[in-house]
C-alpha cells in the first residue's frame, strides 16, 4: 500500500481472490486500487508454491469519497449489480 493514505473501504470479490481498497491520501483526495490473490510456484528451486498479495491497478484522482466508490463500482466487474 502507498504511504500517507487512509483505508475508508474494502470490497472482497465473492472468490476471495481479488479486492478493491477506497482511499483517502493526504493531500485531502480519494482513490481506489484493486489487488489480487498471486501464487509463485517455486517447486523446480526446492520450495512450495508460494500465495501472496499483489497491487494491481489504481486510480486516478477524485475529490470525494462517493466519487471515488463510483467509479470503482463502474470499472470492477464483481463490484457492478447483478442485472435481471
Amino acid at each position: 500500500m502507498a504511504p500517507n493514505r487512509q483505508l475508508l473501504k474494502r470490497y472482497e470479490s465473492p472468490d476471495g481472490k481479488r479486492w478493491v481498497g477506497l482511499y483517502k491520501r493526504a493531500d485531502g483526495f480519494f482513490c481506489f486500487q484493486e489487488f489480487f490473490e498471486a501464487t509463485e510456484d517455486l517447486r523446480h528451486l526446492g520450495y512450495g508454491v508460494e500465495t501472496f498479495e499483489s497491487p494491481g491497478w489504481e486510480s486516478g484522482l477524485f475529490d470525494s469519497a462517493e466519487a471515488a466508490d463510483e467509479e470503482a463500482r463502474k470499472m470492477t466487474p464483481w463490484l457492478r449489480p447483478i442485472s435481471d
